[in-house]
């Protein structure tokens, strides 16, 4: 095993406790504050972004998979679960996880939160936040993940459609070319709802 571990970088009961931990901290933090997707659990969602993170996980590197799936977990849990950054890397150094990957995680998860102040959408996701998103390892996946399980959920599909040019202005990389144009297929074949 150790040699299998040196060559990919992989190491399934590490990356599975990663994973455990953050399904739990999301869990609890969604569930504690009442925070509901439509009118079941919010972990519908982030369940849904995961599983967006699972179909498209090749286009990651084997050592970053993991812990993007972690941040698919919390990716809302600064934004809506009051979970702080450093709640975050705490949990996950607690469990016994390195702290280079809990702050990893949670680096992720704060670069693809929205500004809370903002009166608006774009006042919520001004430039600053691309940058980071761009910035930041593994953010612009999540961030893809977590657009494409809205737009299949299938509510806000117009504004989402609508803001998709300037999403793929600022988020666009060639590594992610499946994702983008899994995006614009979605856009231009289902109906859109508002």
């Amino acid at each position: 095993m150790g040699r299998y571990i040196e060559k990919y970088g992989f190491d399934p009961f590490y990356h599975s406790k990663i994973v455990k931990v953050a399904i739990t901290l999301a869990t609890v933090g969604h569930n504690d504050t009442n925070h509901k997707y439509g009118d079941g659990s919010y972990t519908i969602h982030l369940s849904h972004a995961v599983d967006v993170g699972q179909r498209f996980i090749t286009l990651l590197p084997v050592y970053l998979r993991p812990l993007v799936i972690a941040a698919l977990w919390l990716h809302d849990s600064i934004e809506d679960a009051r979970l702080s950054y450093n709640d975050i890397v705490k949990a996950f150094t607690k469990a016994g996880v390195a702290r280079e990957d809990a702050v990893k995680i949670a680096e992720i998860v704060r670069a693809v939160t929205n500004y809370t102040r903002g009166r608006n959408r774009a006042e919520r996701m001004p430039p600053e936040c691309y940058e980071d998103i761009r910035n930041t390892e593994g953010a612009r996946f999540t961030k893809c993940c977590d657009r494409i399980a809205n737009i299949e959920f299938g509510g806000k599909t117009a504004m989402y459609r609508d803001e998709h040019a300037k999403f793929a202005k600022e988020l666009f990389h060639p590594d992610l070319v499946d994702m983008f144009d899994y995006m614009e297929i979605h856009y231009a074949t289902r109906s859109v709802s508002v």
